[in-house]
């Protein structure tokens, strides 16, 4: 049942924003360890943009708790232009890429599968 104002375009945009996750949501589902990866490519990266300038970890931490939070990409390019000016949206188009080529390296069922599928038994039991 939709409420009062919500057309059947809207319905379908909101399903389509559902079904299809932002690339930053992709962090959360990375390993601790991924997770570290992905935050040593991303320092190196800044590196390339502006130099040794600055302490590159908290930014790099800063960019990490935008993507745990999994703010769009447009909002995150906005917040990193105060330190990456012109090169933010680059930055943010690199960073949606590699952290798609780093989920999808994620292979096998999570570690936590197996207690899934037992529960998941339990109650059809």
């Amino acid at each position: 049942r939709t409420g009062p104002g919500v057309g059947e375009a809207e319905l379908g945009a909101m399903v389509a924003a559902d079904a299809v996750p932002e690339p930053t949501r992709l962090y959360s589902k990375l390993s601790a360890g991924q997770q570290a990866d992905f935050s040593k490519a991303v320092i190196e990266k800044l590196k390339t943009l502006i130099g040794g300038y600055g302490e590159l970890s908290v930014l790099a931490e800063y960019i990490a708790v935008m993507l745990q939070s999994s703010r769009p990409p447009e909002q995150i390019q906005s917040e990193l232009e105060a330190f990456l000016q012109e090169q933010s949206q680059p930055f943010t188009e690199w960073l949606c890429k590699q952290l798609a080529k780093q989920a999808g390296q994620v292979s096998g069922p999570p570690a936590d599968a197996k207690g899934e599928a037992l529960l998941l038994r339990a109650v059809q039991d």
